[in-house]
């Protein structure tokens, strides 16, 4: 009988090793076993060919012997507590390996033998690196689109106050044009400013749309003179090795911000200047052209550089998917031109090959037919007009757009807040209102319902230097609104008021 439980003994024993080899033969898992001097005694087959190395080449060895010293360093620690008993679940091991990067999430328990004498450690590790470095790329991309953020709320309030100012410089010299004779030489200095103060509102705006901080303003314009503008600037920015061709052919109006335009344009050539880091030819060009039903025109960019990456091409105009490295590209780039032809209900479509280069086609519908001009009984609404209350808190803002309502000819009624409002709609007849849309405590939408209260139906016309986000925080919806964003001139503030009093008033 003895001799029987001896066998039984022996072959359970055989048994049970066979069935463990088999495990750490078979096993996906990192799987083994250490003795209490942290000595590898088994491991599984994935294991070692972590190391790239044969089974016998690791065991007999410490962490030390086969792991870079700062992931040693780590590992020490937790393997002394196992061998005093502890048990230690889900920690996250890893780094830089010959190899390549490897990751692991990992469970040690004590190895125990029949009398619970702790023999070693078993430890078992599930490769993670695929995942970690999956959530470390949505940790960048998630850091990266919090400083864009960051950089487009200060852009946003950066141009406000720019806004603010260039009113007040604009308004001045442009009432120093009008009433200075043209022999004066402060005429001169006057159109001097009115120029930079011009091509400054155009870097603001720029700016605020490039930032995406700012809906464009649509107008009916010929593509080809938006690219007849760029290149001069185009060609600047390329290198010299790169020529800069425009093939462009007349094309029909289309409706889109010019601004908006020029920067989907400018997406597009700089992405076409990094794929041809040996030189080549960028070529813009224009040409009539249908898409279904519905007519319209097209422009083209096309380069002869590298050609988009195959495994990207479904994905190019998906937010962060680049070819370029971290520190190069945002992966941003297509997706800001891709909205900005969706936002004209038009249609982007690109053709890449390898090696010979990618042209990208924006195509945008033709322009509805322009609204008629006012009509002379329209105009005579304006004349009817008398006096305007003007509700901004700004000083300075508030006394250059007073002067442009005095100087055509307008009664003002200036505000500085909401109560003051209030009480000069209550205290006077007014014909319109015009509102800064963000005041002090309050919005411009809720003083002129109280105005409104007191004076139904009256027109008013909203004006503004900050952005749509602005409002979307505020719960305002800007296409709303009748607005008119700072800085403006007087010739630009006599034409929305023609406007929108010419809509107010009522037929007959």
């Amino acid at each position: 009988m003895e001799a029987l439980r001896a066998a039984l003994r022996a072959t359970a024993a055989t048994s049970s090793d066979d069935l463990l080899a088999a495990l750490l033969s078979t096993i996906p898992d990192f799987v083994y076993f250490k003795d209490t001097e942290r000595r590898f005694v088994r491991a599984s087959l994935p294991f070692a060919a972590m190391f790239d190395r044969p089974l016998d080449e690791i065991l007999g060895r410490r962490d030390e012997d086969l792991f870079p010293p700062e992931i040693a360093a780590t590992t020490v620690p937790d393997d002394e507590s196992v061998l005093r008993g502890e048990s230690i679940i889900d920690r996250i091991e890893g780094g830089e390996l010959e190899t390549g990067e490897r990751w692991v999430s990992t469970t040690k328990m004590p190895w125990r033998d029949a009398d619970g004498r702790v023999r070693g450690l078993l430890g078992i590790s599930r490769d993670i690196t695929a995942s970690k470095q999956r959530v470390d790329t949505m940790q960048r991309e998630y850091q990266r689109a919090l400083r864009l953020e960051t950089l487009g709320r200060l852009a946003g309030g950066v141009a406000h106050d720019f806004n603010n100012l260039l009113m007040v410089i604009l308004g001045s010299a442009e009432e120093m044009l009008e009433t200075l004779p043209e022999d004066n030489a402060l005429h001169g200095l006057a159109e001097l400013i009115m120029e930079a103060g011009g091509q400054a509102r155009g870097l603001t705006r720029q700016l605020l749309r490039f930032s995406r901080r700012e809906s464009g303003v649509r107008r009916a314009l010929r593509i080809e003179h938006v690219l007849a503008d760029l290149h001069g600037m185009l060609v600047r920015l390329m290198p010299d090795d790169i020529e800069v061709v425009l093939d462009c052919t007349p094309c029909p109006q289309v409706a889109i911000d010019p601004v908006r335009l020029q920067q989907a344009v400018l997406n597009l050539a700089l992405n076409a200047r990094d794929a041809m880091s040996n030189g080549g030819r960028l070529t813009l060009g224009t040409r009539p052209a249908r898409h279904g039903q519905r007519q319209g025109a097209t422009l083209s960019v096309r380069d002869t550089g590298a050609g988009l990456d195959p495994a990207l091409q479904a994905r190019i105009f998906e937010p962060f998917v680049t070819s370029k490295s971290i520190d190069v590209g945002t992966g941003l780039g297509l997706t800001v031109v891709s909205e900005i032809i969706d936002e004209v209900d038009g249609h982007i479509s690109f053709e890449s090959i390898p090696d010979r280069g990618t042209v990208f086609h924006l195509w945008m519908p033709v322009a509805q037919t322009p609204a008629a001009a006012p009509t002379d009984d329209a105009a005579a609404g304006v004349a009817n007009a008398e006096t305007v209350l003007l509700v901004d808190d700004e000083r300075l803002v508030r006394r250059s757009v007073a002067r442009m309502l005095w100087r055509l000819g307008y009664r003002v009624l200036e505000a500085a807040d909401a109560v003051e409002a209030v009480q000069a709609a209550r205290a006077h007849g007014i014909d319109l209102v015009v509102s800064d849309v963000i005041l002090r405590g309050c919005t411009g939408p809720d003083v002129v319902d109280a105005i409104r209260a007191l004076r139904p139906g009256v027109p008013v016309l909203y004006i503004s230097g900050f952005t749509d986000d602005v409002f979307q925080r505020r719960g305002i919806k800007p296409d709303a609104l009748e607005l008119l964003l700072k800085p403006f001139t007087h010739t630009e503030l006599q034409a929305r008021i023609e406007q929108l009093l010419a809509r107010a008033r009522p037929p007959g």
